[in-house]
């Protein structure tokens, strides 16, 4: 039996335990091929490594034939924005894997008499009956992947803190985290700027994704995984950086002005004033400072402010960072440079924010609040325009008032 037809048998069994993860698997374009050290995914392209085919029992094949569709189906290669490659396709892999585990699929394990000839061959520690892959303890399957990363960030931005200083370490450890099978990597991003995608690959992927999840979920599967895939796939991703500029000068437009007269009755001669004000007023930030952002998270997000504000210039710009309290507001006047900064700590409560920003008196132009969404949220929509700007957060969180839009940073 050669490869293609075991690739065969392993889609015809999908599709009888696992038929939504079979259609997406019979979808994509698959090709064996040892450009790859073990098997890989890039965007409707699944490539296997004969050889590592070869070690691998048909249950094994099979866990790794539904692990490689899992990737398109959570569009894995075009959420990976700025974030590091490898620690990115690990945090996608521990997702992934746990919920193949308990649908009954058998994931493959380390033995080094199979697998000798792979990356995790040389990883000390490891014995047989160990993951041949991806799984983290700690990661449930129905966490989302930029909250894994999230975490694999702050563990290992703590790590790099708590090295001695004169370099030295024990050794250990399996070195940089590339996710995958034997930490070869598995995810491989889609052609396109940024390493995002290009458009024409990614609407590709969606439809075949939207179809199947669609189907599916026609056909009697109302289970969370088809939920979270609809989701996710519907999802817009609007980019924060369009929604505030938006919002910022649709605020203008907000005052009666002789200025400019309402087009509306100049046929009467009747001479109305029109809404409009040259002011902008003044633009709110939230920053949750309870471990939503990294330190180089944070600098993007003031590098693209500072440009936001530049070209629509408000009348001032306020920074209240919050966690479980309002620890600290800072207050810009036109033309001074914003900056932010890193502090607090603890809990989370944004409904401190919308609070303070609903006792200002002076006109807001609106309110973009930075949040992982990990927070109790208000449940009146405040008086002003109100932006949730979702740094790694769960995709399925939809805040009750205001606009989430996200932020890839």
């Amino acid at each position: 039996m050669n490869h293609e037809q075991r690739l065969d048998i392993a889609a015809a069994k999908l599709a009888i335990r696992q038929p939504f993860i079979a259609t997406i698997f019979s979808g994509l374009r698959r090709e064996i091929s040892d450009t790859v050290p073990t098997a890989a995914v890039k965007g409707m392209h699944l490539r296997f490594n004969p050889l590592f085919m070869d070690v691998l029992d048909d249950e094994e094949l099979l866990f790794v034939a539904a692990h490689e569709a899992m990737h398109p189906a959570l569009l894995h290669s075009y959420r990976v924005g700025d974030r590091q490659p490898g620690l990115w396709n690990t945090a996608a892999d521990a997702t992934i894997n746990p919920q193949l585990i308990e649908s009954g699929l058998k994931m493959p394990v380390w033995d080094d008499k199979k697998f000798a000839m792979f990356p995790e061959a040389k990883a000390e520690g490891k014995k047989k009956g160990d993951p041949f892959g991806v799984l983290i303890d700690w990661v449930k399957g129905d966490m989302d992947s930029e909250v894994v990363y999230q975490k694999l960030i702050e563990e290992q931005e703590k790590k790099e803190k708590d090295k001695p200083e004169d370099g030295s370490g024990d050794g250990s450890g399996d070195g940089d985290p590339k996710g995958g099978w034997g930490n070869s990597g598995d995810l491989e991003a889609a052609d396109g700027a940024g390493g995002e995608g290009d458009a024409q690959s990614e609407a590709e992927v969606r439809v075949l994704v939207s179809q199947a999840a669609r189907t599916a979920f026609a056909s009697g599967d109302k289970s969370a995984l088809i939920q979270r895939i609809l989701g996710v796939c519907s999802q817009s991703d609007t980019d924060w950086k369009d929604e505030t500029r938006s919002m910022m000068t649709e605020s203008s437009r907000n005052d009666y002005s002789y200025r400019r007269f309402s087009r509306r009755f100049l046929y009467t001669g009747v001479y109305l004033p029109s809404l409009w004000s040259e002011s902008l007023g003044t633009l709110g930030v939230g920053i949750d400072t309870s471990g939503s952002m990294t330190e180089s998270q944070l600098a993007a997000i003031e590098k693209n402010l500072r440009i936001i504000i530049e070209d629509c210039a408000p009348d001032r710009v306020i920074v209240v960072y919050c966690d479980a309290e309002i620890n600290k507001t800072v207050v810009f006047e036109k033309g001074e440079e914003l900056v932010l900064e890193m502090c607090g700590g603890g809990g989370t409560d944004m409904r401190k924010i919308t609070d303070y920003f609903s006792g200002v008196e002076e006109r807001l132009a609106g309110v973009i609040v930075f949040t992982d969404l990990y927070t109790p949220f208000p449940t009146v929509e405040p008086d002003y325009t109100l932006l949730w700007g979702a740094v790694n957060a769960d995709r399925s969180t939809k805040p009750p008032v205001g606009r989430r839009v996200e932020v890839k940073v």
